[in-house]
């Protein structure tokens, strides 16, 4: 089941990127012609017939912001024709969240008549939960909202907006969503999922746990982990359920839908997954866990050293996480000579490891991953460049964003005032 899950978790949990200084890491390329060739490949990937490959490449270019002209990118991404490459933009813009540029063009997806009410109120969502303006912003929020959901007929398609008017005090717009949460009738969208598992609203607790009985099979786990983050026991037991399920599938999707939520809670519940009897469920809940600092760096060598292409990858996408828990990466680029210990040789081979691996996309999850640990040396980038050429559009989008993200310059934001808006 997990397939349907992968352009929404894609859009919710992908990497992030930092620039990195010091000796021997890829800052030591700026204006080597890697710079340009990285450019070269996200700039026609932007511009690419297949609206995933250009959604890809405008995500990258937004979040890195290379240039001094990056807000053309986010225009280009929200005003795109096709939705996934809308809602690539609305979660990259977001990224960059609470910078004035940002609001604006969010305000701008949320007030667009002609756009989705889904992509419209994930806007508006970011917006409230990055927003400490409240008062008349908030008001302002509002009105939008209820324009947007008075757009379309159809209540599932209203639903992620009710979600947002419900959060800023609407209650009529709560009344709606929590009758439609009972009847189990919910649109099959993660994003929905997500803003309705951050909304902290508990009193739909209640709604979701009658209407549980009634969701479409592919909704039940992703409706279960809402009730976990709304604080419902009832959603706690759905997931320990999954992670015992013997078809595997279960487990890893819930704990797909858990590997980005950062809270304590989460982490105790991704802790009872890595005692599963079920071996795949019970890796994959040990290298989350290590991604947060609370596992063993033996797990992602183990994983690393795998014959399974998907446990690779899951090692090549969690080491960078598992370096930031672990050790303040700055301080040790800053100071080269310190004693980093075993764990940082474990780390270091395991990033070797990957970026010779025989699968390009995990090499390029092992790149971004050792960009972020400022262990991507002049000699690693340059072996990378034949990636750019990779038939694999993912590959060359990925590999050209750590080539990028090498060189880009350090862009200022400018945080949004109350009076700007």
């Amino acid at each position: 089941m997990r397939w349907w899950l992968f352009c929404v978790v894609c859009i919710l949990g992908c990497p992030r990127f930092r620039g990195d200084s010091g000796e021997k890491v890829v800052g030591a390329i700026r204006a080597n012609a890697l710079h340009a060739k990285a450019m070269e490949v996200l700039d026609a990937s932007a511009a690419d017939e297949d609206p995933m490959v250009r959604g890809m490449a405008l995500r990258k270019l937004i979040e890195l912001r290379p240039s001094p002209d990056w807000a053309a990118w986010g225009q280009r991404a929200t005003w795109d024709p096709e939705e996934w490459v809308q809602r690539q933009g609305v979660e990259a813009i977001a990224g960059h969240l609470p910078d004035s540029e940002s609001v604006n063009q969010l305000r701008g997806v949320l007030e667009r008549a002609n756009v989705s009410p889904f992509v419209r109120c994930r806007a508006a969502m970011h917006l409230v939960q990055a927003s400490s303006l409240g008062g008349e912003f908030h008001r302002s929020l509002l009105a939008s909202v209820q324009e947007a959901a008075a757009s379309t007929r159809q209540p599932q398609n209203r639903s992620p907006c009710w979600v947002v008017g419900a959060v800023l005090g609407d209650a009529d717009m709560a009344t709606r969503l929590a009758a439609m949460l009972a009847d189990g009738e919910v649109p099959l969208d993660l994003m929905f999922v997500d803003d309705l598992g951050r909304s902290d609203l508990s009193d739909m607790v209640e709604s979701i746990e009658s209407g549980m009985e009634w969701f479409e099979e592919p909704m039940e786990i992703p409706m279960a982990s809402v009730l976990f983050r709304l604080g419902s026991d009832l959603g706690e037991a759905r997931m320990t359920t999954a992670f015992r399920d013997p078809m595997v599938e279960p487990g890893l999707e819930a704990l797909d839908l858990l590997a980005n939520v950062r809270t304590e809670r989460t982490t105790r519940l991704i802790e009872v997954a890595s005692r599963s009897t079920v071996e795949e469920v019970q890796l994959y809940a040990r290298l989350i866990l290590t991604s947060r600092g609370k596992g063993k760096w033996q797990w992602l060598d183990e994983a690393a050293q795998s014959n399974d292409r998907e446990t690779r990858l899951w090692a090549a996408q969690f080491v960078g996480d598992a370096a930031e828990a672990t050790w303040d990466l700055e301080e040790l680029q800053a100071d080269l000579s310190s004693n980093r210990g075993e764990d940082w040789q474990v780390a270091n081979a395991v990033v070797d490891r990957l970026l010779g691996d025989s699968e390009w996309l995990v090499v390029a999850e092992a790149a971004s991953s050792a960009m972020r640990m400022g262990v991507l040396s002049r000699e690693r980038a340059n072996k990378l460049e034949v990636l750019l050429l990779a038939e694999d559009a993912e590959v060359r989008v990925a590999i050209a964003a750590v080539l990028l993200n090498g060189s880009a310059p350090k862009t200022l934001t400018t945080p949004v005032e109350e009076e700007t808006i």
